[in-house]
């Protein structure tokens, strides 16, 4: 009796584990999960990314959010969260949402992001590193993002 009650609680915590942890409306592939921004070029100059107040920038990945992170000094952090869609290599990401008070979602001018839609051109997703170029339409300067995955 002992063995059969043990044997069907390591079943039941399997099927637990097992079930725990899935990508909500499917997998997304590669993009998946959270992404540590490396670096930033504007026309192959870096730009700066970490300050005084700002540690670590991290985008992630899920369904069709988008959620870009600024982690500050005590844990801390700012969320600006939008949506995302991909059609091959392009990757539209979009930042035009408000909440009910009117507050924005934009991320912070140093990610160098338009407030709608931006057309971001994937030039190489491995599922442990991105490139992404954009060109800024009102003055052509070329943004390359360097993303890793920190785990």
């Amino acid at each position: 009796m002992t063995r059969t009650l043990s044997l069907m609680l390591a079943c039941i915590i399997s099927l637990l584990l097992g079930t725990g942890c899935t990508h909500n409306d499917g997998d997304i592939g590669d993009l998946f999960g959270w992404w540590t921004l490396d670096s930033l070029t504007a026309d192959g100059t870096p730009t700066p990314l970490t300050d005084d107040e700002v540690l670590l920038c991290t985008w992630a990945f899920q369904t069709s959010v988008i959620q870009i992170q600024e982690t500050l000094d005590h844990a801390e952090a700012r969320r600006y969260k939008g949506s995302w869609s991909r059609e091959g290599d392009l990757l539209m990401l979009n930042f035009s949402y408000t909440d009910n008070a009117g507050g924005s979602y934009v991320p912070s001018e140093r990610f160098h992001l338009l407030p709608g839609i931006t057309p971001l051109t994937i030039l190489k997703l491995d599922g442990s590193r991105m490139h992404l170029r954009y060109t800024h339409p009102d003055d052509g300067t070329v943004y390359d993002y360097y993303l890793s995955k920190p785990f």
